[in-house]
């Protein structure tokens, strides 16, 4: 314990990081599977033959998805950052020189 009752952990954040950044690459994954099976379907036109078209309310919401897990996978990762800095700055300014 410090002199203010604080007890310093290292590493504390690190786990929330790693979560963070699987469940973004899982989310990431997801995002290409639903665009692949729904973001984009063929349908068949009397003058023109089939064509492909694309479903951007799909696309959009599974890219937004992703997008928003990578913004908190880069929070959690710049909390662990934050933190591993103040336990490195009592660490030193409790050992003796």
């Amino acid at each position: 314990m410090s002199s203010g009752g604080y007890k310093v952990v290292e590493r504390k954040y690190f786990a929330w990081m790693g979560l963070a950044w699987v469940l973004f690459i899982l989310s990431a994954i997801a995002a290409a599977i639903v665009i692949t099976q729904y973001g984009v379907y063929e349908i068949e036109l009397p003058y023109a033959g089939i064509q492909k078209h694309y479903d951007y309310t799909i696309i959009v919401g599974a890219l937004s998805q992703a997008l928003a897990m990578f913004m908190i996978a880069g929070v959690f990762t710049m909390l662990h950052g934050i933190h591993e800095s103040i336990v490195e700055v009592h660490r030193l300014s409790k050992s003796p020189e």
